[in-house]
């Protein structure tokens, strides 16, 4: 999972401190966690561990935080989703 926000700096951030809400950065983090168990570790490039239905089900968490973050951050910040 990785987010790219332009306006001011690129790579994995949770959110403008001054814009966006604790509980969005907080649920971020949570997601970056999580996604890293959907990893098989022994062989990152192979399929994930996960069953569908969880990956799915992360996919949906995982636009929702997004669509939460890009509202908290406005417009004067572009997130670049790069699934």
């Amino acid at each position: 999972m990785c987010l790219a926000l332009s306006g001011g700096s690129t790579g994995f951030h949770t959110a403008n401190p001054a814009t966006a809400a604790a509980a969005t950065g907080s649920e971020l983090t949570r997601l970056a966690a999580l996604y890293h168990s959907s990893l098989d570790w022994d062989d990152p490039a192979g399929p994930s561990p996960w069953p569908r239905e969880q990956q799915e089900a992360f996919r949906r968490e995982a636009d929702t935080a997004l669509r939460t973050l890009r509202r908290e951050l406005g417009d004067g910040w572009a997130v670049e989703d790069r699934r």
